[in-house]
């Protein structure tokens, strides 16, 4: 249990870094699909690497699922992405610290989705550290108005947060839920299934925008080489963890643990590295989802 926990910490610690690719693509003026196109040249490579590495698989010991495991993969992978869309938006339309809030807190439905559906059994510190979690995070993305601050249309962002609430709550859901499915995964076909996602969703976006050129930089490349790598890698060993979690009844916190981790990481470095000022909120928001964090580990069954 206790490895299953680090390493969902760890998955955290590298999903924090992707706010800072997210902050170098809004700086460099990157469009976000074409990155997205041009990272799939070393994701999927990368996937299959670690993918083709069960020899089970290899040698068919191991059968491909089904045809409905695909679809179910697939479009847990779309609702993610499609839940990232809706907030961005809705930080645009809206109070950013708010919708970021509300958006975040999805990582809830995981959880008791588990609990209720797959017979997770309650645990009052497991609960505890979930509040705990939720907690920090709403502290976190807290910010005061400034008075010349403009929020173009702040019911649109509500309502938009709301929706993206849910779309990513199901995600998460959905991707919990894989490691209770009939087929036995062991040769890890969802971090694969999860790239394909996506495929979809980047040339997606090309098409809504109707944008049919590649811009391709040298900067751009690098810099979506770096996170394809992590991001293969986080891949690979977060559906391995929910397994191992799922083993001893704590699937459920798979997502409080490793999105605190990334939310308190990021507000670390965004203070260390982006230079940002810090103030009491930081400070509450990071000790509350580090207290949260704590406490799983001494939620045992």
């Amino acid at each position: 249990m206790i490895s299953g926990i680090l390493l969902a910490i760890l998955i955290g610690f590298f999903w924090s870094l992707v706010g800072i690719y997210y902050k170098l693509v809004g700086k460099w003026n990157l469009n976000i699909f074409d990155q997205g196109i041009i990272g799939l040249c070393f994701s999927i490579p990368l996937t299959l690497i670690f993918f083709m590495k069960t020899p089970e698989l290899c040698s068919g010991a191991i059968p491909l699922p089904g045809p409905s495991y695909w679809l179910y993969m697939i479009g847990a992978a779309l609702l993610n992405s499609l839940g990232g869309v809706l907030l961005q938006k809705s930080m645009y339309y809206g109070k950013s610290g708010v919708t970021w809030a509300i958006a975040q807190s999805a990582l809830i439905v995981p959880f008791v989705g588990i609990t209720l559906i797959f017979g997770e059994p309650w645990n009052l510190i497991k609960v505890g550290g979930t509040v705990a979690v939720v907690l920090g995070m709403a502290a976190l993305s807290f910010k005061p108005s400034s008075p010349d601050e403009k929020i173009p249309r702040p019911m649109l962002g509500l309502l938009l947060a709301i929706v993206a609430f849910f779309v990513i709550g199901l995600a998460q859901g959905m991707t919990s839920a894989s490691s209770f499915l009939e087929y036995d995964d062991k040769g890890n076909f969802r971090a694969f299934l999860t790239v394909i996602g996506g495929i979809f969703v980047s040339f997606g976006g090309k098409l809504a925008t109707r944008d049919f050129k590649i811009k391709v930089t040298l900067r751009g490349v690098l810099l979506v080489a770096w996170l394809s790598s992590q991001t293969a890698m986080v891949y690979f060993l977060q559906f391995i963890v929910m397994d191992k979690l799922a083993s001893v009844g704590m699937n459920g916190i798979f997502y409080p643990l490793a999105c605190g981790t990334c939310i308190a990481g990021y507000s670390i470095y965004s203070v260390t590295i982006f230079k940002e000022k810090i103030n009491a909120f930081v400070l509450i928001g990071t000790a509350l989802i580090i207290g949260g964090i704590f406490t799983y580990c001494f939620a045992i069954l």
